[in-house]
């Protein structure tokens, strides 16, 4: 038997991580939008590449383990005491979440193509060309898969907590 506390908390995590991943793309568009200034483009050309082969070694892992994280705790939600979230309406909205969460994926074929260009310095000697065009993936993504998905989440934790 899960205890209330336990299960607030298991409805709460898929919002919370949906939160790390919208953030993370912010973050994202944030930081790295800097390399495309034009007063030092040069030299984000030429520093670019290697500090983004660096860079991408390590936020993979971000992206590796909470949007998975984030796709299995509404999963684990809605299997969980699924008659109570049926009860209060809340089942779909964890559904919907889980949808728009996997819908970042999607986007992963081409993203994964765009992100090996820029340490592989495509075009070469104007790295940052290739960061333009993937900063305007992530953006569309942020707004069409992470965005939605947090929204989702949102509703789904204040349906069924607010009904608690």
């Amino acid at each position: 038997m899960t205890t209330p506390a336990g299960l607030a908390l298991l409805r709460l995590l898929p919002l919370l991580s949906s939160t790390v991943n919208l953030m993370f793309t912010t973050d994202e568009h944030v930081f790295l939008s800097t390399w495309m200034n034009p007063a030092y483009r040069d030299r984000a050309n030429a520093l670019l590449p290697p500090w983004f082969e660096h860079w991408l070694a390590r936020g993979k892992w971000v992206i590796l383990t909470s949007y998975p994280f984030s796709m299995a705790t509404s999963l684990a939600n809605i299997f969980t005491y699924r008659d109570r979230l049926q009860a209060v309406g809340a089942e779909r909205w964890y559904w919907c979440g889980f949808a728009f969460t996997l819908a970042h994926f999607l986007w992963a074929p081409p993203a994964i193509k765009m992100l090996n260009a820029i340490p592989a310095d495509v075009p070469k000697g104007e790295s940052t060309a290739s960061l333009r065009t993937w900063l305007r993936v992530n953006a569309a993504r942020g707004l069409t898969a992470d965005l939605p998905a947090w929204v989702f989440f949102v509703v789904a934790v204040v349906t069924v907590l607010g009904t608690a």
